[in-house]
């Protein structure tokens, strides 16, 4: 699914993997020089299989990963949660990327793994936010009042960076980066696996201001009936729910337990791989670090979602028929006006003047622009509620939870003859307003 999706994938993988794959002598001498900077040779853990032991001794992965190997055990830590070749995988806020990447070579190039970080910053529930002055029905952010909470460019880390230079990578073919706003979970296909390691906290602290109601209902919608959430974190005291969220960056497992089955899932054990009873849990914890703390204690909770759970609501192709290589537009607009989206049965979409890319609709059966261009909002999965009735009739868009528009679906295949210029959308601080 996922290589139908992105743009610029390879057609024809063996021959990819021919063009792109370095001889032995190369990957011998790269193994060599991890030996000279002291990262001891990755053994097979036993009762992991092939492909997670595999994928953990990549002769490929950066330095930086193997380094924190002996702390987080990724062998030991996917052979637990259950990954395996074909799975289709999120893994939520990713920040470095180590879990991304061992996910993508553990699922193989039959299986997808989407990187999905919530926006930075300005959700309209959020305190500190202005919800009238929100100027983007998708982005979600005041460009005006609040220059830099925005993602792309943001001062504060939370790693879209290194997951868009992952995604651009030969050796990560089956890998797509998702971002959107907060309390949002969209992707192309119905997940085998959600796994979030080290920052199931930072969802409620101020920087990203998560609607948790939201938000966990749209990431139950995203996963398979069976599948699985897996959720590490940094342990806080036991009791302290989730009030050690914002200043210690931790949290208590069971407060995590209990927001999950009041959600609808089942839980399906707890795993004591990462736990260490030495940390007295008095300790800020630098969640940004590359490398992780050996002295920390990290809970592993393993969920599933019911087997007998209602599928999720993608339309079906009878829903879709006549839907395709149609204009979705404002209803007032002029027929050169910009912005209208043309929504192309190959899977890729134009919206006239703002940007291009791929298209899909999410488990809850909204359509989703996933934007490729421009550069600085790629990976943006801009989602809207199918449109109602049958083409040609009018229906009410709610943009931004202030402004309600009137879109209709037509039937138009000719551009404009001559197209206006693009957009200036709003960058990070750069005084746009």
């Amino acid at each position: 699914m996922l290589k139908k999706i992105l743009l610029g994938g390879c057609a024809a993988s063996l021959l990819c993997g021919a063009l792109f794959a370095l001889p032995a002598s190369a990957q011998n001498a790269d193994t060599g020089n991890l030996k000279k900077q002291g990262i001891a040779p990755t053994a097979a853990v036993k009762g992991a299989s092939p492909a997670i032991n595999a994928a953990v001794a990549d002769w490929a992965r950066p330095p930086h990963d193997v380094w924190n190997d002996p702390v987080l055990k990724p062998a030991d830590v996917l052979a637990y949660v259950g990954v395996k070749p074909g799975d289709k995988v999120a893994d939520l806020m990713p920040y470095h990327m180590y879990w991304s990447r061992l996910l993508s070579k553990s699922v193989g190039p039959k299986g997808s793994v989407y990187t999905f970080i919530p926006q930075l910053g300005c959700y309209p529930l959020n305190p500190g936010c202005e919800s009238g002055e929100i100027t983007s029905p998708s982005l979600g952010y005041s460009a005006k009042l609040r220059p830099q909470q925005t993602l792309i460019g943001d001062s504060r880390f939370n790693g879209i960076d290194e997951a868009l230079d992952t995604q651009n990578s030969s050796s990560y073919r089956n890998l797509g980066v998702v971002w959107n706003v907060g309390g949002k979970f969209s992707v192309p296909e119905q997940l085998d696996v959600v796994f979030s390691f080290g920052h199931w906290h930072s969802l409620r602290t101020w920087d990203y201001g998560t609607p948790m109601p939201e938000f966990l209902k749209v990431l139950y919608a995203g996963i398979k009936p069976g599948g699985t959430l897996a959720i590490a974190d940094y342990a806080s005291e036991p009791g302290k729910a989730f009030t050690q969220n914002e200043a210690w960056h931790r949290v208590d497992k069971e407060a995590v337990k209990a927001e999950l089955i009041a959600a609808g899932f089942e839980f399906a054990g707890e795993s004591n791989l990462l736990a260490n009873a030495k940390d007295d849990h008095t300790r800020k914890v630098d969640d940004e670090a590359a490398q992780v703390s050996k002295n920390v204690d990290i809970f592993i909770l393993k969920f599933k979602k019911p087997a007998n759970a209602p599928k999720d609501n993608r339309p079906t192709k009878a829903q879709l028929a006549g839907w395709t290589n149609m204009n979705l537009r404002d209803a007032s607009a002029a027929d050169t006006a910009p912005g209208k989206t043309w929504i192309n049965a190959d899977g890729s979409y134009q919206e006239y003047g703002v940007s291009t890319g791929r298209w899909f609709f999410d488990a809850s059966g909204n359509f989703c622009q996933w934007v490729e261009s421009p550069a600085r909002a790629r990976g943006l999965a801009a989602c809207q509620a199918l449109p109602p009735g049958k083409p040609g009739e009018a229906f009410t868009v709610d943009v931004n939870q202030a402004k309600p528009e009137q879109r209709v679906l037509v039937k138009q295949r000719l551009y404009p003859a001559a197209p206006p210029p693009p957009l200036d959308l709003p960058r990070p601080g750069n005084g746009d307003s």
